[in-house]
């Protein structure tokens, strides 16, 4: 099933009521029950490599705006809408770490775990803010938009204390077409790029602490 152009007729949710873009009609909240879509993680590899330790991941913080199940979409710089009709199936700070944990499962040789568990210890925390996860429009083709996908983290050694911090993940991919679920599919290949910086980075930071401690 084909679902309406972002340009003109894709219908977004912003201050509680639904309009279309470009102003062509406004809709009562209701009818159709909204889709919900997840991410996948990074499928498993067989030649897996790297330190082993435990990893606690915790739950990103983001700002108001993208805590929340709702599909962000930026059509210029300071402002935020949000898809009708869809949403994410847990609030996009949630479903990350979800995705996280089960990307760093399936590409270290980390025992990796949520960050609140309790009477958990770990031998490392890996925090991280979540700056972007929102489809943006993208001048160049009005008719399908980009992802943007980013977030800092900071990775922590518990005993004895010592933090890195300041890594910064972060991918833009476009959109094949202005339908949910290509730009839902770009949200994932570009969560995978951040991913892939990610655990790189995590990777080699505990696998050098590891060889010097």
């Amino acid at each position: 099933m084909r679902l309406p152009a972002l340009t003109r007729r894709t219908m977004l949710c912003r201050g509680g009521q639904l309009t279309l873009i470009g102003g062509l009609a406004a809709c009562a909240l209701g009818g159709t029950p909204p889709r919900h879509f997840t991410l996948r993680p990074l499928p498993a590899s067989d030649a897996v490599t790297g330190p082993t330790a435990t990893l606690a991941v915790g739950l990103p913080s983001a700002l108001q705006s993208l805590h929340s199940e709702r599909i962000a979409y930026q059509p210029q710089s300071r402002e935020l809408q949000y898809f009708a009709g869809a949403d994410w199936v847990d609030r996009a700070p949630d479903l990350v770490r979800m995705v996280m944990i089960r990307s760093l499962q399936n590409r270290t040789k980390l025992q990796v775990s949520a960050g609140e568990i309790p009477g958990l210890l770990a031998d490392y925390q890996l925090n991280s803010i979540l700056q972007d996860f929102q489809a943006e429009r993208d001048p160049s083709r009005p008719t399908a938009p980009f992802v943007h996908v980013g977030w800092v983290v900071s990775l922590t050694r518990n005993a004895p204390r010592r933090i890195w911090s300041g890594m910064v993940c972060e991918a833009r991919l476009a959109a094949d077409d202005d339908r949910l679920d290509s730009i839902v599919a770009a949200f994932e290949q570009a969560t995978w790029q951040a991913l892939t910086l990610l655990i790189d980075w995590t990777r080699a930071v505990i696998g050098d602490d590891r060889a010097t401690n």
